[in-house]
């Protein structure tokens, strides 16, 4: 079975979906980052 997109539309929404799915997680990648940066932080203050 081979599927094929109805029109070049789909095609597009998909690759802006892609690209806007990306740059979310790539800043919750950072943020992440960030968070574990500051709790490192507060650890070694901590002791």
């Amino acid at each position: 079975v081979v599927y094929e997109l109805a029109g070049g539309d789909v095609a597009e929404l998909m690759r802006a979906a892609r690209r806007i799915l990306t740059e979310l997680l790539s800043g919750q990648n950072e943020l992440l980052e960030e968070l574990r940066e500051v709790e490192a932080e507060t650890e070694v203050g901590a002791r």
